[in-house]
């Protein structure tokens, strides 16, 4: 067996099938399919029984994504793993064409990626790709992979043999999950880059990175995990417009509190965020706007509070202006 393929399900009723089928689509045939539900109640399970002669399904209790993929991993048999979310799909080429480019590449490579395009719920795209406005990263990424996830799990090819040397997804994060094992594999091994669109990222109302607090708060307790586990991948981050970068997401968090009128969590991530880096005049100036005392009813027209929240958004990325991270 070459590769196998995980897709982690958790209610998941409305899409699971087009990932299925995505798979079962490939041209590339060398493969076996593992599906890790979380015990769905919404009828996932029922349309995984109409898969169950081309996909072994598993069944545990709901512990999260983590512990899915993990599951998966444990009972897979492949030389490969490839991760597909529940609510994407793969272009037909897509195993073909990584299974080529990975047995091109030397050991030293442990994981592939390749770009991404968006839809909606409603199928219509959303714009051309992941890597159209940004650069792709190759070789040896871990600097870069410390301050942002720039690869898409659901295009992530990777040497089952990784997992012996970098460990297995960390159950503790609920949403940076995949950063973590990114940012572990990158310690050891070179990613590769594929310049190809070969999967669809669907961009769900209702989806876990669309909560953005529960976001930031997650990036920021990965970030603290490397810090106290892994402090020797901090070496390269002396530089300080590279700091300020590792910490963004406390400043993020701080204006999403004061956008809220949350003075008090704001003023705490404000203080984190310049503690960090005192050096980013800007904080300075939000965590003042945290001690004036705003009368909310004075905002009350949701036009006024979406011209404050562009203009604070402006301050923020005029702070970083140059870094390449957008808000």
């Amino acid at each position: 067996m070459k590769v196998s393929v995980i897709i982690p399900t958790y209610q998941s009723v409305p899409f699971v099938r087009d990932a299925l089928e995505s798979v079962l689509a490939q041209t590339y045939q060398d493969y076996e399919i593992i599906v890790v539900d979380g015990r769905s109640t919404d009828g996932t399970l029922k349309v995984l029984e109409e898969y169950s002669a081309c996909a072994k399904v598993i069944t545990q209790k709901g512990h999260g994504v983590s512990d899915a993929r993990n599951a998966g991993v444990l009972a897979s048999k492949g030389e490969y793993i490839a991760f597909l979310d529940s609510d994407d799909v793969w272009l037909r080429d897509k195993l073909k064409c990584q299974v080529r480019f990975f047995e091109s590449k030397p050991k030293t490579v442990g994981l592939i990626y390749s770009d991404v395009s968006f839809f909606g719920d409603d199928y219509a795209p959303l714009s051309t790709s992941a890597f159209r406005m940004r650069r792709p990263y190759r070789g040896r990424v871990l600097e870069h992979l410390l301050i942002e996830n720039f690869v898409p799990a659901s295009t992530v090819m990777i040497r089952k043999s990784c997992f012996g040397t970098t460990g297995y997804f960390d159950g503790s994060l609920s949403i940076s999950e995949d950063w973590d094992m990114w940012i572990r594999t990158a310690s050891f091994f070179e990613l590769e880059y594929q310049d190809m669109i070969l999967a669809k990222f669907r961009n769900r109302t209702g989806s876990l990175t669309k909560n953005q607090e529960q976001f930031l708060q997650s990036q920021i307790a990965l970030k603290r995990k490397i810090v106290q586990e892994m402090p020797r991948l901090l070496r390269s981050l002396d530089l300080r417009r590279v700091r300020c970068l590792y910490y963004l997401p406390h400043l993020r968090l701080g204006v999403l509190y004061l956008l809220r009128y949350d003075s008090m969590s704001a003023r705490r991530e404000l203080r984190e965020y310049v503690k960090l880096c005192p050096d980013n005049i800007a904080a300075y100036f939000f965590l003042l706007l945290t001690l004036i005392p705003f009368n909310k009813s004075l905002m009350v027209r949701e036009a006024s509070r979406k011209t404050w929240a562009k203009q604070l958004y402006e301050l923020v990325e005029g702070s970083l202006e140059g870094s390449g991270i957008v808000l």
